[in-house]
């Protein structure tokens, strides 16, 4: 038995128009190993003759396509378009611009849909005029090139953020060196209002109608003074001066700081520390800096008052020789929350969500001194239900480094 033969006993006989003869053998053979779905239809648009890529692309048997118009397999809403398209390739079959390479959505007999690419040609067997239309499926190629974009997308936006990252590291310098300039001159002429201030503070009766606006002279002056000082911070940038500290302490000492913020703002603070905590080698100060600035912005971010949770746990250690690994401080507060497109935004320079308080500068400050200390600060938020900032700490390299000696 040739093979012709036996792949047609496989697939059953191919169906014909009447009074056609055809080389069945051979036309199957050719027919059913194309690696597309093919579909002859006569000049109204019927299904004469489909190979089996057919069936398996669209789910339908031969018999329940055979006679059907071919709109059969495209979705309902795109069938008008596709008849339009079908009568005016039939009637002008040589206008191949109008036949190949068509990009349409085939529809399976389960209702998916999916897209494919369609051509047509013109076939005439003794007389009669018929159509084939060659049927792909294009979903992996759509796939690869919906990933090629994207991929395209990342690499644009990298990019666009390099370039931005540059020309603000130029304009940052520029401002460094013009803040340490002007620091002095601000500083001083703010300090002498703060002093009188304060004078007049002690010498004018609370309940003297006079005395609310000296608080508020008094209080703005330090506003203005904070603001300079973030920009001294932020345009020097001073190296850490590392100790090795307990990290509870730490977080402890910069909360105490604040225990009368909290409580005129009833903020509730409690604590959630992992037992058999390791030190840490970190710049006390810079360290304290990071941690009040996230007080401050928990107590902010808590108008009617609410409650900060903060918490240290370890991190594995980064070797089965170190002594010891990293710590995570969090802090979390029950605020107003941050918003996605913000949470985005929110460690840039000069970003803020607080009208007319501050510069934007406090977060970017708390990222640089985390960066400085091969750390890093990250945050999650769900708005309406607060933010929770992390201070990743990385492992003391010193008692690391003693401990790998001593073993080697």
């Amino acid at each position: 038995m040739s093979s012709a033969e036996r792949h047609q006993r496989q697939s059953g006989p191919v169906q014909r128009l009447p009074g056609i003869e055809w080389k069945e053998g051979l036309f199957q053979s050719l027919l059913e190993g194309l690696p597309d779905a093919v579909v002859i239809v006569d000049g109204e648009g019927r299904i004469l003759i489909i190979n089996g890529r057919t069936e398996t692309t669209f789910g339908y048997n031969r018999s329940e396509l055979l006679g059907r118009p071919i709109e059969i397999l495209v979705p309902d809403r795109f069938r008008k378009m596709h008849i339009a398209r079908r009568d005016g390739y039939i009637s002008q079959p040589h206008t191949r611009a109008m036949g190949n390479g068509l990009e349409l959505t085939g529809r399976c007999k389960d209702g998916a849909e999916f897209p494919v690419e369609i051509s047509l040609s013109p076939v005439s067997v003794e007389g009669t005029s018929l159509v084939a239309a060659t049927i792909r499926d294009i979903t992996e190629r759509k796939r690869m090139e919906e990933s090629l974009r994207e991929s395209e997308r990342r690499f644009r936006d990298l990019a666009h953020d390099q370039e931005r990252q540059l020309i603000l590291s130029e304009r940052l310098i520029s401002f460094g060196e013009l803040t340490a300039s002007l620091a002095h001159e601000f500083n001083n002429p703010l300090g002498i209002v703060i002093g009188f201030a304060q004078d007049l503070l002690t010498e004018v009766d609370p309940s003297d109608p006079r005395y609310p606006s000296v608080k508020i002279i008094e209080e703005e002056a330090r506003r203005c003074k904070k603001i300079i000082q973030d920009l001294l911070d932020f345009g020097r940038q001073t190296p850490p001066h590392f100790q090795q500290i307990d990290p509870a302490e730490m977080v402890q000492k910069s909360l105490d700081l604040l225990s009368v913020r909290f409580q005129k703002a009833r903020v509730k603070v409690a604590t959630q520390n992992q037992n058999g905590l390791p030190k840490v080698w970190v710049d006390p100060q810079q360290m304290g800096q990071v941690l009040v600035n996230l007080f401050f912005n928990a107590i902010e971010a808590m108008p009617d008052g609410g409650a900060l949770t903060t918490g240290i746990t370890a991190t594995p250690s980064p070797s089965e020789t170190a002594v010891g690994g990293g710590v995570i401080v969090t802090v979390t507060d029950t605020g107003q929350g941050i918003t996605p497109d913000n949470l985005s935004k929110i460690f840039h320079p000069f970003f803020t969500t607080k009208s007319k308080k501050g510069m934007g500068l406090g977060l970017s400050i708390c990222k640089s001194i985390m960066e400085a200390h091969g750390g890093r600060i990250s945050a999650v938020s769900v708005p309406g239900r607060g933010a929770t900032f992390r201070l990743h700490l990385p492992p003391d390299r010193r008692r690391n480094e003693r401990h790998e000696s001593a073993v080697s």
